[in-house]
């Protein structure tokens, strides 16, 4: 007989690990008031996935304690501005190839444009199965998903 298990409870180094690994990476992509604020959530979800707030509270506390004895980017520090070029271009089997873009890049355009990286995106061109297949799926007349979702949402059985 198979028996699921409603909640999931990792061993504790995992759960630790969890949780510095988030906090560590709200702080280092986000300022002081985003930090907050996505802790806070963080924390709700947690809640709501049936732990308890004081189980959580010294794991919490340890984890801000560890990012404040180790040097990470404080989210007061403002990041370099970084300016990418975005170059897209459709693939041809004879047409020009990144390789070549790249090059051309290097040795004539860098010099005198002010991105500090270059990204090139190939794409495909579209072909008849794009246009036999599709992949969007659209709901009988007079059904309005949205509603049936937040209907679902609101309703601790769909969990």
């Amino acid at each position: 007989m198979l028996t699921i298990c409603s909640s999931f409870s990792p061993p504790s180094s995992c759960f630790k690990g969890l949780i510095f690994g988030e906090l560590q990476r709200y702080w280092t992509l986000n300022h002081s008031n985003k930090f907050q604020e996505m802790l806070l959530n963080f924390i709700h979800r947690l809640l709501d996935r049936g732990h308890s707030l004081q189980a959580l509270i010294p794991l919490l506390t340890q984890a801000a304690a560890t990012l404040d004895s180790k040097t990470f980017n404080s989210p007061s520090i403002q990041p370099k501005e970084v300016h990418p070029l975005y170059i897209h271009w459709q693939f041809h089997p004879d047409g020009i190839q990144c390789s070549d873009i790249w090059r051309i890049y290097e040795k004539t355009l860098q010099q005198h444009l002010e991105y500090d990286s270059m990204h090139v995106a190939i794409s495909r061109p579209k072909n008849i199965r794009d246009c036999l297949t599709k992949a969007k799926l659209t709901p009988p007349p007079g059904i309005d998903m949205d509603k049936i979702i937040e209907d679902l949402s609101q309703t601790q059985s769909f969990l």
